[in-house]
Parts: C-alpha cells; structure tokens; sequence
C-alpha cells in the first residue's frame, strides 16, 4: 500500500476517535436541587413509607439525563403509613439530574419514602428513601409507630437486574474505544512498514 494513503488513513482514524464523544445527541444541562438534606423523620411531601427488598431494578438512563421514568419492584414487608400491597411498583426519574432515585440494588432492603399515582409508588431523591438502616427506622418510628409487618410474597419470585447497554454515552464509549484501537493499528502499521 501506498504510505501517503496509510498516513491519510491513520489521520481520519485518529480524527474519528477523537471528535466522536462530540458528535453524540447533545443534551441540555440538568440539575437537581433539593432543598434541605432529606431526614428519616420528615413525612412533610410523602404519603406512603414502607420497607421491602428490591426485586427488579428496570431500565434507564445511567448518564445522568432526563429520561423514561425507571421502574423499580419491592417485595413490601413492612408499612409506616399509607396502603402497600406486598409487591409494589416504585417509579423515579432516570436520572439524578433530574431528582430521580439512582441507588436501588436488587435483592436490597430499602425504606422507601413516596406518593401514591395511579398503582404505583413515586419516589425522588430529594425524599428519605435510603437503605434499610436501624437507626433511620427507630427515627420514623418516633413519629409513625412501629407500622405494620406485611405477610411476604411468596419464595418463588426470583430477584432479576437488567443489563445491556441503556444510553447513548455507553455506545459512544465503546465506539471511541473501537475507533482508539484502530487508530492505534494504523498507527503501528505505518511506523513497522517505515522501519522496514
């Protein structure tokens, strides 16, 4: 092959690599701002609080941006306030930007803090929702009660997470790092074919 084209080559390589985290679909800035640290204790915007182990974790947007709200399923086994079924559905913005409740971990305990819409559970991150802890709990306890223990769904639902890919920055990634290996190859192959 000719040099001149192989250094062409290896330049649009580079070139790609290097503009393609600009090229993806730019997405405007997002903030959340809440305005105090969430105490275990305020109920003051919530009219449900109830404890339970995360089942499913659904799909949503890692990167931080607005996106389909993401779906979380607890396994309920306790109840401070309001009506829980044992399976309940919480939902929260996908991002944390956008106030959205990133932490939940399959086969977790967590005390979730929500309003109840349409059968389902709505959380955020400015609430206290937070991993089951026994010095949050005696805090709410203060104020509830020592609620209600709810009868466990039964053993046979399994704990499930999903995976794959769930925004552009990750295919963005992974074509950058594609695109870096290849340039790194033309790049060999012009410096080995020079000092031959």
């Amino acid at each position: 092959m000719d040099r001149s084209f192989l250094r062409a080559l290896a330049l649009a390589v580079l070139a790609v690599a290097l503009l393609a985290p600009f090229a993806a679909d730019p997405k405007p800035a997002l903030a959340c701002s809440c305005v105090a640290a969430p105490v275990a204790d305020d109920l003051s915007f919530t009219d449900t609080v109830f404890a339970g182990r995360v089942l499913h974790v659904g799909k949503g947007w890692k990167d931080g941006y607005s996106g389909p709200p993401r779906e979380v399923t607890v396994a309920v086994d306790h109840v401070w306030r309001g009506s829980v079924p044992g399976r309940a559905t919480v939902v929260t913005a996908s991002g944390g930007a956008s106030c959205g409740y990133e932490s939940f971990v399959v086969g977790q305990r967590f005390v979730v803090y929500a309003q109840a819409r349409s059968g389902a559970f709505e959380t955020n991150l400015c609430s206290p929702t937070r991993p089951y802890d026994d010095a949050s709990v005696k805090l709410l306890e203060r104020v509830t009660g020592p609620g209600v223990v709810v009868e466990p769904i039964a053993a046979t639902d399994e704990i499930e997470q999903e995976d794959g890919f769930d925004s552009r920055t990750e295919l963005v990634a992974a074509f950058t790092l594609l695109a870096g290996i290849v340039a790194v190859a033309g790049i060999a192959t012009l410096w080995w074919q020079r000092n031959r």
